[in-house]
């Protein structure tokens, strides 16, 4: 048996109405017989099977089944964020967040975007 999962990106859906958008497909999951759940991107939301890799699972499988291994993560959406607030503590995880003006994210390091490759650049010289 096929698992079914589907995005609704909703990019030109007015401000005030996006959180109905993610009320609906959150009903969606929560009405379904199985634990699914519901991923959050920049302007849209992913209805996912229980089965389905998340980026917060596999970042989280990397770095602790890799604990001699430094993984760097960027990235610039929910589902992002989720992945780098949930391995933050471990040592060999650096993750961060392209600055936007479409998210705001607290708790982690955010970079601007011109920034972005020096960034990468002076980690890869610290762990090279």
């Amino acid at each position: 048996k096929k698992s079914v999962g589907f995005t609704v990106h909703y990019r030109n859906v007015a401000a005030g109405k996006r959180s109905a958008v993610e009320t609906l497909v959150a009903g969606f999951a929560r009405r379904s017989s199985k634990s699914c759940t519901v991923a959050r991107g920049r302007k849209c939301c992913e209805f996912l099977p229980p089965c389905a890799m998340t980026k917060k699972k596999v970042i989280a499988s990397l770095v602790c089944f890799a604990p001699c291994r430094n993984v760097l993560f960027i990235g610039d959406d929910y589902s992002d964020y989720e992945a780098i607030v949930a391995a933050t503590a471990k040592k060999n995880f650096t993750g961060a967040m392209v600055e936007s003006g479409e998210t705001r994210f607290f708790g982690v390091k955010t970079i601007k975007r011109r920034a972005l490759f020096p960034f990468i650049r002076k980690w890869l010289q610290r762990h090279a």
